[in-house]
């Protein structure tokens, strides 16, 4: 006997990534199917039907008048129930400053856990996959009186204070982002030999631009200007300048809190030793011996005193946790024009030759600084 198999088409079963997917907004206006509408929802929504003259609420007779007729009142639709019900309502309680637990504690002192924990993006020049720390993202900037565009740094852009606009621009125009239409993001390794391929050639530059403005990119018609973003010559210098900028307003704030409310964020020290009684100890800042020009883009200083410390060196502290705090020489991280900057801007940079920074409120500080120190590092 010849047997009969029946074919049926199944539907395919959907992947558990898109049936769990809560990554989609929804409005409290249209509540998610299945859900009961919550009170304030309710409550809204008789509101607006009474404004409009659809229904009348008698709380009193506890009817409602509608197109029907009267009918009786529904709970829901009751403001005294309403009132009641959420009179006794717990509020939500805010945020902690401090996170719980001893792992999140940790996390939240780790500068470089916290580098490590950042998603992963991919350098549109060398392909490397890195987490977003150690690139920098960049996106086309409109400049109104050409309408032609061009790769900035906008993490840099919108952060910095004192730009270096005019590293990249001759003509004295001013660059403005263009106001709800950001372009594609790309990302380049935060890394000054990688940023300066296109230093001579403008060949190269165009080269660099193409692949920064990727055709596989979803946003690529949202580019500003009539042609494609341009790498100008020297996006190296306005990009090390730029970090440097925040560094030294970042800077300048701690020691204004210093010495003005009286707050513990950046302790000077004489000699090394001396660092080891400081309590919550975050990182050294050293910028003895040469003295900085006080006036004048001056060249980058070099490391021509013996007794300087080396890129990427660490102080042991013996006994507490972290016994590594590592030492940023200012000489070669800040350079002489912004060195200079900072001890006209604060009287604890001007009279004294090294200091401690504190772990509290100067974790984003701390990162900056380890950031110049990988961009520059090789040169």
């Amino acid at each position: 006997m010849k047997q009969c198999t029946f074919i049926q088409n199944l539907p395919r079963p959907r992947l558990l990534a898109r049936r769990y997917d809560r990554t989609h907004a929804y409005s409290d206006e249209a509540p998610r199917r299945g859900r009961m509408p919550t009170l304030e929802a309710a409550d809204r929504a008789r509101r607006q039907d009474e404004s409009e003259g659809v229904i009348k609420v008698d709380a009193e007779n506890k009817t409602v008048e509608t197109a029907a007729g009267t009918l009786p009142l529904s709970p829901v639709m009751n403001p005294n129930w309403i009132a009641t019900a959420q009179r006794f309502t717990k509020p939500k309680e805010s945020p902690k400053p401090q996170p719980t637990g001893r792992w999140r504690r940790l996390f939240a002192k780790n500068i470089y856990a916290q580098a490590l924990a950042q998603p992963i993006r991919a350098c549109a020049l060398t392909s490397a996959r890195l987490p977003q720390y150690f690139l920098q993202q960049f996106r086309p900037v409109l400049n109104p009186a050409t309408q032609t565009a061009w790769w900035m740094p906008s993490e840099l852009t919108r952060k910095t204070r004192t730009t270096s606009s005019d590293i990249l621009v001759q003509n004295n125009s001013t660059l403005n982002v263009v106001e709800g239409r950001r372009g594609p993001a790309s990302y380049v390794l935060a890394h000054r030999r990688v940023m300066c391929r296109g230093q001579i050639k403008p060949l190269r530059r165009s080269w660099i631009s193409g692949r920064l403005m990727s055709p596989r990119s979803r946003d690529i018609q949202k580019l500003p200007g009539k042609r494609p973003p341009v790498w100008k010559e020297g996006m190296d210098r306005a990009v090390l300048g730029m970090m440097r900028d925040e560094v030294v307003a970042d800077l300048l704030e701690l020691a204004k809190a210093v010495e003005e409310e009286g707050k513990l964020f950046i302790v000077p020290v004489k000699e090394w030793a001396d660092a080891e009684p400081v309590k919550m100890k975050g990182c050294i800042l050293w910028w003895a011996g040469r003295q900085a020009a006080e006036n004048g883009e001056g060249a980058e200083t070099t490391d021509e005193d013996s007794m300087s410390p080396r890129p990427y060196t660490t102080l042991d502290v013996k006994g507490v946790y972290g016994s590594k705090l590592p030492v940023h020489n200012l000489h070669s991280i800040l350079g002489a024009p912004h060195l200079a900057r900072l001890r006209r801007g604060s009287a604890i940079f001007r009279d004294n030759t090294m200091a401690v920074v504190a772990r509290v409120k100067t974790i984003p500080v701390q990162k900056k600084l380890w950031k110049i120190h990988g961009y520059v590092a090789g040169r």
